[in-house]
């Protein structure tokens, strides 16, 4: 085989071999979008995790925290949040990344 063909054929077998393995991964990722979770800490404990909606999975700290906030009850004394990403059909390669904020206490009393 001629040089040039070789490397023609070599350059395609290479383009091919990106392409399908960047289509597998792009496939890959779609399923790990991630979602937003959050509790608070009410005087009887902690309620139970429940989603949070209308937030964006990219959403920065202060803008989770912010809407995190605004759900909780007034009598709350803190509140956590996570983000979590999971690959369909193999949970052990779930990510989770979790945040707790205390309200300001300052001038509380009893």
């Amino acid at each position: 085989m001629p040089e040039h063909l070789l490397f023609a054929v070599l350059a395609i077998a290479a383009l091919a071999w990106y392409l399908t393995y960047a289509a597998r991964e792009q496939h890959r990722d779609r399923g790990t979008e991630p979602t937003w979770l959050w509790r608070q800490a009410l005087p009887d404990g902690w309620s139970n995790w429940a989603d949070l909606h209308n937030v964006s999975p990219t959403a920065d700290y202060e803008t989770v925290l912010a809407t995190v906030r605004r759900a909780a009850q007034p009598s709350a004394i803190a509140v956590q949040f996570a983000t979590v990403a999971s690959t369909p059909g193999a949970p052990e390669h779930t990510r989770v990344v979790f945040t707790s904020a205390v309200r300001d206490l300052a001038g509380r009393h009893g």
